[in-house]
C-alpha cells in the first residue's frame, strides 16, 4: 500500500478557548481574517484565512471539539510545521498543555481511535482516545 501524502494538518488542544488560539495563530501568521460561518456550521467552529509566506489558505478553530479539546484545523501543509506532529509540539509547547494528533492517516482500515499525545515538554506516547 502507498502512503498518501497529507492534504491538511489538524491538532486537538487541551482547554484551549478560541481567544488564545487566535492569539497564537496571529504571532505566527501575522493576521487571521475571520470568515462568514457556513451553513450548518456548529456553533463553536470559527473559520478564518491566513497567509504562510505566498500561501494563503483557511483554518478553523474549532471548540470543544471533543470534550476538553479544541481542534486547530489547517487546509494546507505549506506552513511553519511539516506535519501534524511538528504542529502540534509548537502548540503543547506555546501553550503548556497536551496536544493530540492522529495516529497515523484517515485510511480506511485504520484504528479511529489510535492518538498520540504530545506534551508541552515535547514527550509523546500513543494512547487510545475514547469519547
Amino acid at each position: 500500500m502507498t502512503d498518501v501524502a497529507p492534504t491538511d494538518i489538524e491538532i486537538y488542544v487541551n482547554k484551549l478557548n478560541r481567544d488564545d488560539a487566535e492569539a497564537w495563530l496571529t504571532t505566527v501568521f501575522g493576521t487571521l481574517q475571520p470568515q462568514k460561518k457556513r451553513k450548518g456550521m456548529p456553533k463553536s467552529a470559527f473559520p478564518y484565512v491566513a497567509q504562510w509566506h505566498d500561501t494563503t489558505f483557511h483554518l478553523m478553530i474549532f471548540e470543544q471539539v471533543v470534550p476538553g479539546y479544541t481542534s486547530l484545523w489547517f487546509d494546507t501543509t505549506a506552513l511553519p510545521w511539516p506535519d501534524d506532529q511538528a504542529c502540534a509540539l509548537a502548540a503543547a509547547d506555546f501553550f503548556k498543555k497536551p496536544a493530540r494528533i492522529t495516529a497515523g492517516s484517515w485510511a480506511t482500515g485504520s484504528d479511529p481511535d489510535a492518538w498520540i499525545e504530545i506534551m508541552p515538554d515535547g514527550q509523546s506516547r500513543e494512547i487510545i482516545w475514547k469519547e
